[in-house]
């Protein structure tokens, strides 16, 4: 029988059950709930890994905003895409119990422990524990069981470990510090350590080490004979690095450097604070003075963060050296960009348009103010140590350029930012820098090589055009677009500019350079930018937002306050180390990053491709000519952007009296509508207005605490309503006489109820069984052809309340100035509310009745199902969940009850005010979420006449069209670009194994020993990279093979409707992976 695996559990107790406070804190509060829990809990479940499992399954219902799929769901069918979200629920032990049991039961048996150990403990006190000789009295503090022993025996044992802590028992009887110096040790260099120097060459009195567990006092001994190494190398050859290679009285131990330099990397420990630490950490009492070698261990950092990016970097396997790294060497690449010859197919470049554009390059530029850098020290006294050879550019050749344009003014032909009418104006005083600016890849988020550079006196053109056209001087890629924040500016006159630049920078002329805005910041500027600047209306670029710099100088910024206070060296060593992590911790994180995406492109890419298709559908039937043109204009201004731009939409002078006009009209042609003529017809439209009559006063009845004059009008326009009712029953026995034999078998079908509620037994009331005995043909025939006509134009009148509800809107948004225009816009909005709650209760009840005199069939194609989230505008989409949370807060400080905010969220809430489920209203040609939203079903099929103003119609359905024809593709590149880039990034890693492989025998070296230690380093390196090209390949094989079944079986088919099915699959997605931005990370919704 096999062993039994051991149960995890926090402690071993008698079940005892108390009373608990339970505490949640919230931003605002602090809740606090009594909670009856045993002292001790049962075995703990085994805690789940944190995965996502992602079904894929094969059905495929009607689309839907969102496919994320409830916790409390296991399975539940996405719309379109066949991906199901099963999302396993993390579970954790009450944080609350373990650590109140500890407090009540253990904490003074732990302080007893802690005191025990200030003693010599349960030791036996008789003897060495080496030797055996009586009363020892040394134990080490870093050594396991703190055992003691006589004074020769813990020397001798410490001779592989001198930085080990010792204390002594003293006559006073307690532990006193002493060291491994102060018993006799000295610390033998270039020797084994059980080997004695013949030559020995003593180093200095106050030898000086700084280790993870304190700085240390220590007596070295060199080694001096005929043929041994430098002394700074006999320190690196035992980990201990020198502070300086001349006479050296410093050594800081590669363990401790490897500690801080992770430490300052992820938090952003300043050297300072950690070297104050660590002479607090062994010397806390301040009774024993230290050498101050502060200076020293921020140089000895300065110097490892050289030679680890060297190391990294495969300088030391080149043949030749160091002095001869390129400009950029140091940086860490972005693996899923295209690299030509490295992770590119063979004659990419001859590729057609059509497909070579996965081939192209995306950058995001812009300029951060926070990294400022004060007038410390020079570059003769702190030079950078690799200058050029990271992230930063060369600083020479970029000195030189600036020197030509020191009073360069800045022209602004955009409002919406500071930069650049600020850009002679910002303060520089005792500044060396105001800031940096900066090119980044704009998929990954990964910092170029030679895209940073400093800025002397804001965010000037010179500046920002070296630093751009210098990220890219080694590229030879035919495509490159560039996000950045003032591009509308910047791009003007920028290939005139860059005739100036040094030769090796200017761009081939066969490089198509595309200038873009990001998403969140293109509402700014002028309405002029929006579409031609637009990522969203800009193909070949997926969903690229160009706002990933924005989350990286969140991250960078942390290290700012620390970096201005640096010299010039120094912060610009510091900034390629710290650049050069994230850029790590990125390519790291890739793995996860673009399954992620991967994940959301693929069910996102279907929705929007079947969401157009079903709108290219439904406007052919009234708009066919005007879709080839639409097509045409779309397709040559993505050519052409001097062409007329499809997605600009005329602005109309919105005026209240039309809009006034246009609902006292339709009352009036309401009101005028009669009974007409007794026929079969007439009768039956009777019957349809007194059910639309029916609902007007049943909403009227719902409204609470009615004053004495609605009390009044209700009770009159309920007599109305049942005079009516009453005469159509004359009519009724005329053209339905079977109703009378049903209602004599029924007499109190109508007594209980009141008027607005009264059945009007239409054909479609009785069941189908029944129908033909109490109804003639010819009538269940009149009423089918009404109510699919009722349907209709409920669709039509819901599209024109809902247009003007969007005029209102828009009134009140740009005319309203004072409070009583105010009110009087607001009791306008409601009115049209209340219209459009009541067409849509007309739509049901007459979709309703079709199904009853229909069934099911191809019919409920145009007459589909109308929820609450279906009625919005155009220009309208649903809340998203933060704007919902915003919604709930705002209705609870005005007093609303959180069932009656529910109420107007789910469109059900006809007392409050908010009678329609409430929208967020578009600008007129961009918005934020614009790559996401999806149009309405009941703006797929419109005609020509049926809202004011056929023009108006036209432009915006022309608008809308051509906006779902850029989400469908974009999601839809975003797809290829995933597939592409996760290629790219395991060709990389192929890539790179063969150039370590390479490295490992490229240097001739004479020594031995250091020609095994960089072809170990080079084997090792390759070893990593074929494990990750392995890891990843497997971790997204099944996800690209899903894409690859999308992008040729369901996104071709323009159909929309009928998909192939998707055979199921489950991929594992890590929920709480690092990448790098950590809490700060400004994620933006686009």
């Amino acid at each position: 029988m096999g062993k039994e695996k051991k149960k995890r559990c926090l402690y071993v107790l008698e079940p005892e059950v108390r009373t608990f406070v339970a505490t949640r804190a919230t931003k605002s509060q602090i809740h606090q709930t009594l909670i009856e829990a045993p002292v001790v809990t049962e075995d703990p479940p085994p805690l789940l890994s944190n995965t996502l499992e992602f079904a894929l399954g094969s059905s495929c219902g009607d689309q839907q905003d969102s496919y994320m799929v409830d916790a409390t769901t296991p399975d539940a069918p996405t719309d379109g895409s066949g991906l199901v979200i099963r999302t396993r629920a993390k579970r954790y032990l009450n944080s609350d119990v373990p650590l109140l049991t500890w407090k009540t039961s253990y904490q003074q048996r732990y302080l007893d422990a802690a005191l025990l150990l200030e003693g010599r403990g349960r030791h036996d006190l008789s003897g060495c524990t080496a030797c055996g000789s009586p009363d020892p009295i040394y134990h080490c503090v870093d050594c396991h069981g703190y055992w003691l022993y006589c004074g020769d025996c813990i020397v001798e044992l410490h001779r592989s470990e001198p930085l080990h802590l010792l204390e002594r028992w003293t006559d006073d009887n307690y532990f006193r510090k002493c060291t491994l110096r102060d018993l006799g040790l000295r610390i033998q260099l270039g020797h084994p350590r059980t080997v004695a120097c013949p030559m020995v060459k003593r180093g200095h009195v106050d030898f000086v080490v700084i280790h993870t567990n304190g700085i240390h006092l220590v007596n070295v001994d060199f080694c001096g004979c005929p043929n041994s190494i430098d002394h700074f190398e006999q320190l690196l050859d035992v980990g201990w690095w020198p502070s300086s290679p001349l006479e050296p009285q410093t050594a800081t131990t590669f363990g401790l450097l490897r500690l801080f330099h992770l430490l300052n990397l992820q938090g952003c420990i300043p050297s300072t604070d950690f070297y104050h630490a660590l002479e607090q950490l062994n010397h806390g009492e301040g009774l024993v003075p230290l050498p101050d070698r502060l200076q020293q261990f921020m140089l000895t950092v300065r110097e490892w963060r050289h030679i680890r990016m060297a190391k990294r970097a495969g300088r030391g396997n080149d043949p030749a050296g160091l002095d001869a790294t390129a400009n950029g060497a140091l940086a860490v690449p972005c693996r899923s960009c295209p690299h030509p010859d490295i992770n590119l197919p063979h004659g990419w470049e001859r590729e057609p348009p059509e497909t070579r554009w996965l081939y192209g390059l995306l950058l995001q530029e812009d300029a951060n103010f926070k990294q400022k850098n004060r007038l410390r020290s020079t570059d003769n006294r702190d030079p950078a140590l690799g200058p050029g050879w990271a992230t930063f550019v060369a600083e020479g050749e970029y000195f030189s350029h600036l020197a030509n344009y020191v009073d360069q003014e800045e022209i602004n032909h955009c409002v919406g930012f500071a930069a650049l009418w600020s850009a002679n104006t910002r303060r520089s005083k005792g500044l060396r820098t105001t800031g940096v600016g900066s090119v980044s890849c704009a998929r990954s988020d990964m910092f170029r090589a030679n895209g940073i550079g400093d800025l002397q006196k804001g965010e000037r053109y010179a500046n920002m055009d070296y630093i751009f056209l210098s990220s890219i001087a080694a590229t030879s890629l035919l495509l490159i677009t560039i996000s950045y924040d003032i591009a509308c500016q910047w791009f003007r006159n920028f290939f005139s500019r860059m005739e100036q630049l040094p030769e090796r920078l200017q761009l081939s002329t066969n490089v198509d350079l595309r200038f873009r805005i990001p998403k969140f910041h293109l509402e700014a500027h002028k309405e002029s930018c929006h579409a031609p600047f637009s990522l969203n209306y800009t193909k070949w670029v997926g969903r690229t937002d160009g706002e990933g710099v924005e989350r990286m100088w969140s991250w960078l910024n942390k290290v700012a306050h620390s970096a201005s206070m640096m010299g010039p060296g120094g912060r610009q060593d510091t900034l390629d180390d710290f650049c050069n992590f994230w850029n790590w911790r990125k390519t790291v994180n890739l793995k996860n990053s673009l399954l992620e995406k991967m994940t959301l492109a693929i069910p996102q890419a279907l929705i929007h491709h079947q969401a157009f298709c079903a709108f290219t559908s439904g406007l052919r039937e009234h708009h066919a000519a005007e879709l080839c043109e639409w097509e045409k204009q779309v397709q040559a201004w993505e050519t052409d952007q001097t062409n007329p731009c499809p997605f600009d939409l005329p602005r109309d002078d919105i005026r209240m009296s039309d809009v006034k006009k246009a609902m006292a009209e339709e009352e009036h042609r309401t009101v005028e509508r009669g009974l007409g003529d007794t026929s079969p017809s007439a009768f039956l439209i009777t019957g349809l207005e007194i059910e639309e009559a029916q609902q007007e006063v049943l909403v009227a009845a719902m409204k609470k605490d009615l004053t004495t004059v609605e009390a009044t009008q209700l009770q009159t326009n309920r007599t109305s309503l049942l005079k009516r009712i009453t005469r159509f029953r004359t009519g009724q026995s005329t053209y339905m006489p079977g109703v009378s034999n049903y209602l004599r078998q029924a007499p109190n079908e109508e007594s209980t109820t009141t008027p607005e509620t009264m059945p009007l037994f239409l054909p479609s009331f009785f069941p189908e069984v029944i129908r033909s005995e109490i109804c003639p043909p010819d009538i269940c025939s009149l009423e089918d052809r009404l109510r699919f006509a009722q349907a209709s134009e409920a669709l039509a009148k819901l599209r024109r309340q809902l247009r003007t509800r969007s005029f209102a809107h828009s009134y009140k948004t740009r005319n309203t100035n004072s409070q009583g225009a105010y009110t009087r816009s607001c009791l306008l909005q409601n009115q049209i509310e209340v219209r459009i709650k009541a067409i849509h209760v007309i739509y049901n009840i007459a979709r309703e009745a079709l199904i009853s005199l229909r069934g099911t069939g191809d019919w409920q194609n145009s007459l589909r199902p109308l929820l609450p989230e279906d009625i919005r505008g155009i220009n309208e989409r649903t809340l998203n969940a933060e704007e919902q949370e915003e919604y709930r807060h705002t209705r609870a400080l005005a007093g609303m009850s959180a069932e009656a905010i529910q109420g107007e969220l789910n469109g059900t809430g006809l007392t409050s005010g908010q009678e329609n489920i409430p929208t967020v209203a578009f600008s007129r040609s961009l918005a934020l979420g614009e790559g996401r939203r999806t149009l309405s079903w009941i703006w797929y099929t419109v005609s020509d006449d049926e809202i004011l103003g056929v023009g108006e119609v036209q432009a915006c359905l022309r608008v809308e069209w051509v906006k779902a024809r850029a989400r469908a593709e974009r999601w839809r590149e975003e797809v290829l670009m995933l597939e592409e880039e996760m290629r790219r990034a395991i060709a990389y890693c192929r890539w790179k194994a063969e150039y370590w492989d390479n490295a490992a025998t490229a240097r001739t070296l004479e020594s031995f020993e250091l020609r095994e230690g960089v072809h170990a380093y080079a084997r090792r390196q390759a070893d990593f990279e074929r494990r990750r090209a392995l890891q990843w390949e497997g971790k997204w094989q099944t996800i690209r093979d899903r894409a690859s079944f999308v992008l040729t079986s369901q996104l071709s088919q323009m159909g929309g409707a009928d998909i192939v099915p998707a055979p199921a699959l489950v991929v594992e997605l890590d929920l709480d992976y690092d990448d790098g931005g950590g809490e700060d990370s400004n994620n933006v919704a686009v």
